[in-house]
């Protein structure tokens, strides 16, 4: 069973039965609730999947760098960015640019160019596959 959350402009939850998946997430309201269109990674975390947060490119409405304070707090989260955001090199962050495949938290990701900025993501979930087509431009 998959559940998805619409987290406004690009932003997606996706949950899977492993897996938490989390995409362009770029609004951020602390104490919000993911039924509210808001992250707690607490929350997330409480579910005892792997959650995984993809980020299409750098922009404001794709990227909140608040996830980097999650990492921070929660090392057990795995981070898969466009590789046009600049973060220190570390454990469970990776960098990915169009043409280029990775296996991050147990799910296959690979990245394809975006019509516009960055990169588009294919992801193998044990028996589910999703894309998110990042940043659609106009």
């Amino acid at each position: 069973m998959v559940t998805v959350w619409y987290l406004f402009h690009s932003g997606v939850a996706v949950e899977t039965d492993e897996h938490f998946l989390l995409f362009d997430y770029w609004t951020h309201r602390p104490g919000g609730q993911l039924c509210d269109g808001y992250v707690d990674p607490a929350e997330l975390l409480s579910k005892g999947k792997t959650v995984v947060i993809f980020v299409s490119h750098r922009h404001h409405d794709h990227y909140n760098p608040v996830i980097l304070e999650w990492k921070r707090k929660y090392p057990e989260i795995v981070l898969v960015l466009s590789n046009d955001i600049t973060v220190p090199p570390q454990s469970g962050v990776a960098l990915i640019g169009p043409g280029e495949s990775t296996v991050q938290g147990g799910v296959i990701v690979r990245a394809l160019a975006s019509n516009d900025e960055g990169v588009a993501f294919f992801i193998r979930s044990g028996d589910f596959r999703i894309f998110h087509a990042g940043d659609l431009g106009w």
